[in-house]
């Protein structure tokens, strides 16, 4: 611009072109699945509490300058390193958060392992939070079973009445499970026959791999994980000993120095039985990936509201993502629960990005259960739960499968109360002293079902 001014005459003043800012990014989202709808009848989270549990809150004060935040929110560190350094992960997730349930009273909570997420959920039992919204997974804490310490962390917190949504997981392409094959009988597995190696495409400068076996929660049952570069130099190794005591895992975090081609090998060092293994990667696609039971934990806990995740751009059609997590569990469940929106708008810096994963799913789901809740401030968590997929919009296999769970999330807005549902006996029936609500026992029981809500009409769609 300063050579253009002085080599052409006539001109007194330039200046760079103008630029706008954006306005308060929205995710699409809160359209989709209708939280537009609750917004206008006056349901915006308010009474209710909802808790992000996660890494770090960075950019934080940023978020709250532009607005996308709101100034009020509770915090707590319970790493002691700041709540705003290291990762921004928690500002983004809590944004969308933000965009559907606006009014709800929200808690940021850092944590970096298991000790404070056991701290963070107590805090929030505490501190009488309705909602937490955990969008990490935790490999190598069982076998994708719903057992070990985080699910049970997850699972308490249901048990006190709050809803504990969790992202599935990004691993449907980053994670492998098979039994121990060695047809060659020289120690290293096939995972396809003749080949011993599981190759990864390295684009990023950390490299991290979990091993764990089918032997949970102590083995003598020994594995050891290999890395090999391009040339097949080995590059990186996990050899810890398991003699009885330890948990059948073993993990690989590599600073690459190079990217391309990386190579995984799995070695029985000292077992006597050929375990069925399971590996994660982080942001490397495996090329021998098994699709079904990669959910991270704990979203394969009983008690947690799991979400897969939907590019909003294909809301109504699908597909789900091709690296959104799916099910079943090993021990035989369904699961994912519901999908959400991902590919959705954010603030970045000024301008508008994109967040992808089911980390954003996930909040959207949260925030979809605070404004219920504010809708129908008695509800329990697992009514919060069972209304949310009830609503849902089935997609794939009828009925609950293990890529869309219910299906796609959705807010019906049901005016009135909702209906209740009791049950009488047929004409003449003799109680014998059982419940048939809540016992078991070999008794059959017929039903007539009466559906009715405050004017005594059968109820809109959703119940």
């Amino acid at each position: 611009l300063v050579e253009i001014a002085e080599n052409v005459g006539g001109i007194s003043y330039i200046r760079l072109p103008l630029t706008p800012l954006p306005g308060s990014v929205i995710s699409e989202g809160v359209a989709l699945t209708n939280a537009v709808e609750y917004h206008s009848a006056g349901y915006e989270g308010q009474n209710t509490k909802v808790a992000v549990i996660d890494l770090g809150f960075n950019e934080l004060e940023m978020m709250q300058n532009a607005g996308e935040l709101p100034s009020n929110v509770i915090t707590k560190d319970f790493t002691g390193t700041g709540l705003t350094t290291g990762l921004s992960h928690g500002t983004k997730i809590a944004e969308i958060v933000y965009d559907m349930t606006p009014r709800a009273q929200l808690y940021f909570i850092k944590i970096a392992d298991e000790v404070d997420l056991e701290n963070a959920k107590n805090y929030c039992v505490t501190e009488g939070v309705d909602i937490i919204n955990h969008s990490w997974g935790w490999p190598n804490t069982n076998f994708t079973d719903g057992t070990g310490l985080v699910c049970d962390i997850a699972n308490d917190a249901q048990s006190r009445n709050i809803l504990w949504v969790n992202a599935a997981g990004n691993a449907a392409r980053e994670h492998y499970q098979d039994f121990f094959t060695d047809v060659d009988s020289d120690s290293w597995h096939e995972f396809t026959p003749g080949d011993e190696t599981n190759p990864i495409q390295v684009f990023r400068d950390d490299v991290t791999i979990f091993l764990t076996w089918d032997a949970w929660p102590t083995t003598n049952q020994d594995y050891d994980l290999y890395l090999y570069d391009s040339d097949f130099n080995l590059v990186a190794f996990s050899t810890n000993a398991q003699t009885g005591t330890q948990p059948p895992t073993e993990k690989i975090v590599y600073a690459a120095s190079d990217t391309g081609t990386y190579y995984i090998k799995i070695k029985k060092s000292s077992a006597t039985r050929n375990e069925e293994l399971k590996l994660f990667t982080f942001n490397c696609d495996l090329q021998y990936h098994t699709p079904a039971y990669s959910l991270w934990p704990p979203a394969d806990a009983v008690g947690v509201m799991s979400a897969g995740a939907i590019d909003q751009a294909n809301w109504e059609t699908g597909p789900q993502e091709n690296f959104s997590s799916q099910g079943p569990t090993n021990d035989g469940r369904v699961k994912p629960d519901i999908s959400g929106p991902d590919g959705v708008s954010r603030y970045v810096n000024g301008s508008v990005g994109r967040g992808y994963g089911t980390s954003y799913a996930a909040p959207h789901v949260a925030g979809a259960a605070s404004l219920l809740l504010s809708r129908y401030p008695a509800y329990t968590a697992d009514q919060l739960k069972l209304t949310l997929e009830n609503w849902a919009v089935d997609m794939g296999t009828p009925g609950k499968d293990d890529i869309y769970g219910y299906g796609r999330l959705m807010l019906e807005l049901i005016p009135g109360a909702p209906p209740s549902l009791s049950w009488t006996g047929e004409p003449n029936y003799t109680s014998d002293g059982l419940d048939p609500e809540i016992g078991t026992s070999s008794t059959n029981f017929t039903y007539r079902v009466k559906y009715s809500d405050e004017d005594d009409d059968p109820p809109a769609s959703g119940f």
